[in-house]
């Protein structure tokens, strides 16, 4: 769930694309003859794009983190459907590494890694089912 990131990203990267379409004429020559209008679309969809490619790779870099928000995918055993909770990760681990979660009920457990956050998912945990619940 990284729509917060690529809000923050986005505003900076807009504010210097104002500010990189005002002064592009002063540095470039080539950019006197557009129009300030065409150069702020320009300076604007870079600014749209590099936020996008920010928020696409920053968690390969750092991973799901101490307290983000994860969904935890496990299987039923009795009833052999797939159970899907959200939880809370206690410690900050990479991709297909195992991590402790917290999930909402009050139940800690251990699970692996499987997939990072989207812009609008959060990161998915596996739990399998035999693996120890505690109850704190």
């Amino acid at each position: 769930m990284r729509v917060i990131f690529f809000s923050k990203a986005f505003f900076v990267l807009t504010s210097l694309a104002m500010v990189g379409a005002f002064l592009a004429p002063i540095v470039f020559s080539e950019y006197k003859t557009t129009s300030i209008l065409l150069r702020m679309i320009e300076f604007e969809a870079l600014a749209f794009g590099l936020a996008l490619l920010a928020t696409a790779i920053y968690p390969n870099f750092f991973g799901v983190q101490k307290g983000e928000n994860v969904l935890v995918v496990t299987s039923d055993p009795i009833t052999n459907r797939m159970v899907i909770k959200l939880a809370t990760a206690l410690e900050s681990r990479k991709l297909h590494e195992m991590i402790r979660i917290s999930v909402i009920d009050g139940t800690q457990t251990i699970g692996k890694v499987e997939a990072y956050p989207g812009i609008v998912s959060p990161a998915r945990i596996s739990v399998k089912p035999e693996e120890n619940i505690e109850v704190i």
